[in-house]
């Protein structure tokens, strides 16, 4: 059975008022508490779902699925699943996140997302932080 919704439903309430700040924070903290890179091997890709990738956290829990069919979030903005704005910033946080190596993910990913803050002027320590339940 299909759920027929407003294309804008995906994202979480509140997503176009946050801040770039914010945003890095509540990414950074999904991750620190996954751990681990979330890749879909049926999709062959990185996925909203399972344990969630850097924009996970930026998607209504019950359309992470469906968003993983999808890809990019430039894609779920071309569908008009999610707002436009913020649309090159999460894809910032999605490739720190995509490009990170699988082994020694956390590590990887850590100086990725440190080149984000810098690009974007941002309070990093965040990421100084210990994984909650990863490698």
């Amino acid at each position: 059975m299909e759920i027929n919704v407003n294309p804008t439903n995906f994202a979480i309430d509140g997503f176009e008022n946050l801040s770039q700040q914010q945003m890095f924070d509540i990414s950074a903290a999904h991750l620190l508490q996954t751990g681990q890179k979330s890749y879909s091997e049926e999709n062959e890709a990185c996925s909203y779902s399972g344990s969630g990738c850097a924009a996970a956290p930026f998607l209504k829990e019950e359309f992470r699925k469906v968003a993983d069919n999808k890809g990019i979030w430039s894609n779920l903005v071309y569908f008009k699943n999610v707002p436009e704005n913020h649309s090159y910033f999460v894809e910032k946080l999605q490739h720190a996140h995509d490009r990170a190596n699988g082994f020694g993910f956390l590590e990887d990913w850590k100086v990725k997302m440190r080149e984000v803050a810098t690009q974007f002027e941002l309070d990093d320590s965040i990421l100084d932080k210990e994984a909650t339940n990863g490698n």
